[in-house]
């Protein structure tokens, strides 16, 4: 009786003191936590913690130490009472004094963090991609190796959970690392339940990224593990199964999946949880069903389908999400599909978006609001099923209304998927993703093409126009996104390292490629360990939460954006984007979109046509009268005859397909009545033009400072004894001459000079680089395009991982501007990767130029660039080249080849500093004066 008096009067005077807001009556971390347990006897254990909730901010400042054990503790017994907002409640504190707090006591708040990463985990969104468990899952990865707060058990189950989550996010490479670190924290005696997590995972990682034969050896070695619980059997003959199903093993596929349905239903006493035991059995199911549907067996698909279905809904516990069950939906929904049933089709796919968007909990929501998105790509599919359907309706009905809905889902489908994008970390995952993403562009463009000729809307037009950007160059424009907020992280040394790890893994996967047997297994290893590091280093770069957040805020794009950042009103735009048989082109000026053209299977072959003339030096002075010709077609075709070629004189061209390999400048405006190629119309005397990869790189370019960097870095192997077996340059000196006199004060390395080292140690400083040298772009035999130096080559590999921001590169060397053509990415060339790297803008190369031209056409361009912008020093230079170039020589072969690609800022455009004549005009004056006198 009297130590429950002792404790009430306790209980008052600590609720008094928290009353009072004076320091010394401040609570310690001990009144507080005592504060807890009396009102927990008193008022029970909700009122306990929403007390301490309120008062934890009146613990003295200075003692961060007492606070992260008081709240650590408080922690401990939310979670105990599965109170999971108030444990995040208690962590998040200790989360909000991040620096102080991991330096004060780093034991204490990497529990912290790890726990508030489990939580978001486990008990709010095990079943989606969580950015905040990702991010503090990692933080707590990454704390000093000193400290040792967590266990193996831990950090495996860290390991795991990230795996897990950028196998769903759809970034397979990352999720591998994350599995094999798993597998590391087990170690040497790793327990079976380790083992088979990370043999399925890894399994469906490899299988991502089409390593199937990898995915199945995988998976394969996991049925042969000891021990196993009979959900674990059940789960790796499932994940077998898919991988076998991916080889095109239909028959082993379906036996596989059948053995991990008899495994589940032969279970007489559950190992695992009964839920566990469900996702299981809808797994086993569902596979089974995708086995029956690539035999056309779609009636017994879906029985299986809507089994799995029922299977997974009573797993979801008090979880209004449910991953699995959406994606069976949209199996079901492909299914209805491929078997012609389309309404049943949709309402599967509308259920699929119930399961997996919260808040949509009701058949009368159509569609999501774009609020409602979040990162998940069973959100993408859905709404790419529901736009199907709707276009076999409006097919079926000739409906607008079901068309517009079309265009609205596309709408909806690329907002979730922009959502992805900040999480990945490797090019190959956003590569594999774009894609997908193009297919849904061309989809999306013809649907908007459709309600523009039924409207006449310009709406329609312009949202095309914004489809044509979703899918064109995305993953450049990430890296463009990176460089810039990087940028203001020069001096952080991670930043740096990040490079040199990139370098090394280039490094080791070429070793690797090339070693012999007996050598690969030192190789892999060590290649192991610099992927490794450098997942540990781009991890660590994304805690920058400034960096973080910038690479997570959402980039608009509008026609209007773009007429407003055109650098002037005689400035045009013409955008193309290719599309099975047909190129879609969008003009675009200071008045807003102009036109919307869709070409006809013609155009393609007359631009192809056009290419065939740049094959060899002499084909366009052995045809000039078909050259001509043909170059008028595609003028004509490519719908820029239209432009109004008074109030326009320059032209910023957008490619896309094989017009990423057409010198526009050498199209003809009309037919010469002379043979001769030096009199032809060409465009180049009617537009100044210049090039990007896509208009959303070019704004995005426009954001970047400028800096007056002219220090020139200039490198010319000449190749004059034959060295590395490459032809000679000679007239590589003499341009490397010429553009002495035009910039003294550069660095010039020619001959053995020009090595590949040099060129290592001085662009990093270099504001413009001039690279003449051979060049290739390697198409026909899969090597990647490389530029040569006096002693190596640079591939273009190499070139993503250099460290380099200057104003203009100049590769003037054959093919540069050439590569692999990506139907979403552009080729794939030096010229592009220069870009990436960080380069503002790039003169680049569309064939084997000759040297001596080139020579001349730099000349000129470098002597022009003095007082004028890059772009318009090229065209300026063409053109002069062209008034002084022999017959022969004005074939556009030896002129057309260079071109132009970046943002070139107005306000850097160098003009006649008309400020001297002020000055001169009275020193003249005065001159005269005096001699008129004498």
């Amino acid at each position: 009786m009297l130590l429950s008096l002792t404790r009430t009067i306790l209980l008052l005077l600590l609720i008094t003191a928290c009353r009072q807001n004076k320091r010394q009556t401040a609570l310690s971390g001990l009144q507080v936590l005592e504060l807890y347990n009396v009102t927990d006897e008193q008022h029970g254990t909700d009122s306990a913690f929403h007390l301490v909730a309120t008062r934890l901010e009146e613990m003295p400042d200075d003692s961060v130490s007492a606070f992260m054990i008081t709240c650590n503790r408080l922690a401990d017994t939310a979670i105990q009472h599965c109170k999971w907002e108030y444990a995040k409640h208690f962590l998040g504190k200790i989360i909000s004094k991040d620096n102080i707090a991991r330096n004060t006591d780093p034991q204490r708040w990497q529990l912290a963090v790890y726990n508030w990463a489990e939580i978001h985990y486990q008990k709010i969104s095990a079943e989606i991609y969580n950015d905040t468990a990702a991010l503090y899952f990692e933080k707590a990865l990454m704390a000093n190796p000193s400290c040792r707060a967590l266990d193996s058990s831990s950090l495996r189950y860290a390991n795991k959970c990230l795996g897990t989550y950028y196998n769903m996010l759809g970034d397979p490479k990352k999720a591998l690392l994350y599995y094999s670190r798993q597998k590391q924290w087990g170690g040497p005696n790793a327990s079976v339940k380790t083992l088979v997590s990370v043999a399925i995972n890894s399994s469906i990682a490899l299988r991502e990224m089409n390593r199937i034969d990898e995915a199945i050896a995988t998976a394969t070695e996991g049925t042969l593990l000891p021990a196993l619980m009979p959900e674990q059997t059940a789960n790796v003959w499932a994940e077998l199964s898919k991988a076998q199903l991916a080889k095109g093993m239909t028959t082993e596929a379906g036996l596989s999946a059948r053995k991990a349905l008899y495994i589940l239903d032969t279970v007489k006493k559950l190992t695992g949880t009964k839920e566990e035991w469900h996702i299981r059995k809808g797994e086993a199911l569902e596979q089974l069903a995708l086995v029956q549907q690539q035999l056309e067996e779609y009636k017994t698909a879906i029985t299986l389908l809507q089994e799995a279905v029922a299977n997974y809904l009573p797993a979801r516990k008090s979880s209004p999400i449910s991953r699995y069950a959406g994606k069976a939906c949209i199996n079901t929904g492909n299914c209805f599909l491929a078997s012609g049933q389309a309404d049943s089709a949709g309402h599967y796919f509308h259920q699929a978006l119930i399961h997996t968007v919260s808040g949509m909990a009701t058949q009368r929501q159509p569609l999501p609001a774009a609020s409602q998105l979040y990162a998940e790509n069973t959100i993408v599919d859905a709404l790419d099923g529901m736009a199907k359907v709707a276009m076999i309706r409006y097919e079926q009905q000739s409906n607008t209304t079901e068309l517009a809905k079309v265009i609205e889902c596309y709408e909806l489908a690329f907002a979730a998927e922009k959502k992805l994008l900040p999480g990945f970390t490797y090019d190959e995952s956003m590569l594999r993703f774009t894609r997908n993403s193009r297919l849904r562009s061309e989809k999306a463009i013809e649907s908007c093409y459709r309600m523009y000729r039924l409207s006449n809307d310009s709406r329609w037009a312009e949202q095309a126009f914004v489809f044509s950007e979703k899918s064109k160059s995305v993953v450049l424009q990430e890296a463009i996104k990176r460089n810039i907020e990087a940028e203001g992280l020069q001096q952080d040394s991670n930043k740096v390292k990040i490079k040199l790890l990139q370098q090394q893994v280039i490094y080791f996967e070429k070793a690797l490629a090339e070693a012999a047997e007996k050598d690969r297994p030192a190789l892999q290893q060590r290649l192991a360990i610099a992927d490794d590091d450098l997942l540990f280093a781009n991890t660590t770069l994304l805690q920058h939460i400034t960096y973080r957040n910038a690479l997570h805020r959402a980039d608009s794009l509008s026609v209007d954006m773009v007429r407003d950042a055109l650098p002037g009103k005689h400035t045009a735009l013409a955008e193309f984007f290719s599309s099975g048989d047909a190129v879609y082109v969008f003009l675009v000026n200071k008045n807003g979109l102009l036109s919307f053209i869709k070409t006809d299977s013609s155009f393609n072959h007359t631009t192809s046509s056009l290419l065939s003339f740049f094959t060899a030096r002499d084909r366009i002075l052995n045809e000039p009268a078909a050259y001509q010709e043909t170059a008028y077609r595609l003028f004509q075709q490519s719908g820029l005859d239209t432009l109004d070629r008074n109030s326009i004189n320059e032209l910023i061209i957008i490619p896309d397909g094989l017009l990423s390999f057409v010198p526009f400048d050498a199209l003809v405006t009309g037919i010469s009545a002379n043979p001769s190629p030096a009199s032809f119309k060409y465009l180049v005397r009617q537009f100044r033009i210049s090039g990007g990869y896509s208009a959303s790189t070019l704004l995005k370019q426009a954001e970047r400072k400028e800096e007056q960097n002219e220090n020139l870095a200039c490198f010319a192997p000449v190749f004059a004894g034959k060295e590395r077996g490459f032809a000679p340059l000679p007239h590589t000196l003499e341009e490397v001459a010429l553009l002495k006199e035009q910039q003294p004060d550069g660095q010039y390395y020619t001959g053995r000079d020009a090595m590949l080292s040099r060129f290592r140690q001085e662009a990093s400083a270099a504001g413009i680089i001039h690279i003449a040298s051979h060049a290739s772009a390697d198409t026909a035999n899969g090597h990647p395009p490389s530029i040569e130096f006096a002693d190596s080559s640079l591939q273009l590999t190499d070139i993503y991982a250099l460290e380099v921001q200057p104003r203009l590169v100049v590769l003037s060397a054959c093919e540069t501007g050439i590569g692999r053509l990506d139907k979403s990415e552009g080729a794939m060339s030096l010229a592009r990767g220069f870009y990436y790297a960080g380069a503002k803008q790039v003169i680049t190369s569309l064939w084997q130029v000759d040297d001596k031209s080139t020579a001349a056409l730099m000349n000129h361009f470098y002597r022009k660039g003095k007082n004028e912008s890059y772009a318009t020093a090229l065209h300026e230079a063409k053109k002069q080249y062209l008034a002084e170039a022999s017959v022969t020589y004005a074939s556009p072969y030896f002129w057309a080849g260079f071109i132009h690609i970046g943002y070139q800022p107005p306000s850097s455009q160098k003009q006649f500093p008309w400020w001297t004549i002020a000055l001169l005009i009275p020193a003249v004056m005065v001159v005269i004066y005096f001699r008129r006198r004498k």
